[in-house]
């Protein structure tokens, strides 16, 4: 029965999480680290929704992170960390699924994700 308690007890330990790392309403997940695929966008005239275009502030979005292979578009993969995330959060949260980002004169879309603890970049 020991050998069995043991076991009990190991696996608890492996699979087992303090109640302070889980969220709830009162208390969303902050992430530290975002990936931010980007790929040519367009800028739509005459939508029913608005289409807002936003100023990207850091490296050029088409040079920026590296190239995500085996597509058929041409996509770039980036992760952001420190004062970038500081920078873009408020942006991104200001952004819709129709927002447009201008970088270096030429519009992108994003498609951003929060990376969890533990997860590659690209």
């Amino acid at each position: 029965m020991q050998g069995r308690a043991a076991l009990r007890d190991f696996i608890d330990v492996l699979t087992g999480l303090p109640a302070d790392a889980f969220m709830d309403e009162e208390h969303s997940y902050a992430a530290d680290r975002i990936r931010i695929y980007a790929g040519k966008g367009i800028i739509a005239r005459d939508l029913p929704l608005p289409q807002p275009v936003i100023d990207w502030p850091l490296a050029d979005l088409a040079t920026a992170g590296q190239a995500v292979v085996d597509r058929a578009v041409d996509v770039r993969c980036q992760a952001l960390t420190g004062d970038d995330v500081k920078t873009v959060l408020p942006l991104l949260q200001q952004a819709n699924g129709l927002t447009t980002f201008r970088s270096g004169g030429q519009p992108y879309g994003l498609i951003v994700r929060p990376l969890l603890p533990g997860e590659p970049d690209c």
